[in-house]
């Protein structure tokens, strides 16, 4: 089974910060989704629920307790949207 990392373009950054322990996209916060007309894209800026076990030194000094990423979904043929929550989440379906 694929995880969502293999369809990163560059994972470095999130190999940077957890390890090869990649955090879970279920459930996690929603903040913004986008659709871009110039696309098809959409892109997802969300809260992951998984903290990593050695944050880099500067984010343990500043107290920080939230890893926020962005990710951009191109070549978006089916996209659905459903309720009106206040607290949104995300289902994985990779």
């Amino acid at each position: 089974m694929s995880h969502w990392t293999d369809f990163l373009v560059d994972k470095r950054k999130v190999t940077f910060i957890y390890g090869e322990d990649f955090p879970s996209l279920d459930k996690v916060n929603v903040h913004d989704v986008t659709f871009h007309r110039d696309g098809p894209t959409v892109t997802f800026r969300i809260d992951l629920r998984d903290y990593p076990l050695s944050p880099p030194k500067n984010w343990v000094e500043n107290k920080f307790n939230t890893v926020q990423i962005q990710l951009s979904c191109s070549g978006v043929r089916y996209s659905s949207l459903q309720g009106g929550i206040i607290r949104h989440s995300l289902q994985t379906l990779i």
